[in-house]
């Protein structure tokens, strides 16, 4: 049910993701208009994922996560309005996976911190996917030049992704990208193929290190649908090295990261080994992203 507020200026967001359980693909209401009943979203962009399995995130107020009670959306359907947080650019890129992915078409990327990849599961969607994520790593088409300095990067493949107009038509989206942006911004990722959480996650929080006071900090996880057994050991994990870190959780079928240790910065290119047996798609892990704003 959707109460017949007036609607609210939508000032807190910069895009809105609606997430949907793959059994919900035969409903036919738009969820913009739905929405725009309760916030005025013109122009605001509004993407739409098909998850294997009802997504985990839970509803968390605040600055980071926005799920209005206003609105009740049917079971499987989950609405994450992105903030728009000081010292913070998100933007977001789409790619034709009818096209084969240039590598001047990824450059725009190479500039973030971070970059969240989705993907549909189709052949094209993979091909291109596994095309950006090699251009992140590589300089040209064979693996014989590293790049000295790249984005971290989290993303799955989802059954479907598109994206809403301001009139409700559905565009497809089959690859996007959201990169994350700014001078006070750090990013950490890495990718756990194992059931060994206590390790990979005292290795992440490590990493990542104690929040800054003042700052702003929530996470991005893809668990690959294989690892569903494993969902309260490693979420309750996560909650322990990352008290109070909100997180925008996908079920995925396949997974791309680059972890910390290969995004870090080279001072020396000739230094760098070549690593010719990168993971572009990953299977039954978990993908994890921790982004950072300090003030």
């Amino acid at each position: 049910m959707i109460h017949q507020n007036p609607a609210r200026k939508f000032t807190v967001g910069r895009f809105i993701i609606t997430t949907t359980y793959a059994p919900c693909l035969t409903n036919k209401l738009s969820l913009r208009g739905l929405v725009s009943k309760t916030y005025d979203i013109e122009d605001v962009p509004f993407y739409r994922m098909i998850t294997a399995h009802p997504i985990f995130t839970p509803c968390v107020g605040g600055k980071i996560i926005l799920n209005p009670e206003a609105v009740d959306m049917e079971k499987g359907q989950t609405l994450i309005f992105f903030p728009q947080i000081p010292g913070l650019t998100i933007k977001k890129f789409e790619f034709d996976k009818k096209f084969a992915v240039k590598p001047d078409q990824v450059e725009p990327l190479l500039s973030a911190k971070g970059v969240i990849l989705l993907a549909e599961t189709s052949s094209p969607c993979v091909t291109a996917s596994n095309r950006i994520v090699h251009y992140l790593y590589f300089t040209g088409s064979k693996k014989k030049e590293v790049r000295a300095e790249r984005p971290c990067l989290a993303g799955g493949l989802l059954a479907k992704t598109c994206r809403v107009d301001n009139e409700g038509k559905t565009i497809p989206s089959p690859v996007v990208a959201f990169t994350f942006e700014g001078d006070n911004v750090t990013i950490h990722s890495d990718i756990n193929r194992t059931s060994e959480f206590e390790t990979f996650f005292k290795r992440l929080s490590e990493n990542a290190g104690q929040k800054p006071n003042g700052a702003e900090r929530f996470a991005f996880i893809f668990n690959c649908i294989g690892r569903f057994e494993y969902e309260d050991d490693e979420l309750k994990l996560f909650r322990k090295y990352f008290p109070d870190v909100p997180y925008f959780g996908f079920w995925s079928y396949g997974e791309f990261c680059i972890p910390d240790s290969h995004a870090r910065n080279m001072t020396d290119p000739k230094k760098i080994k070549i690593d010719r047996h990168i993971r572009y798609l990953n299977s039954a892990c978990a993908s994890y992203m921790i982004v950072t704003i300090t003030h």
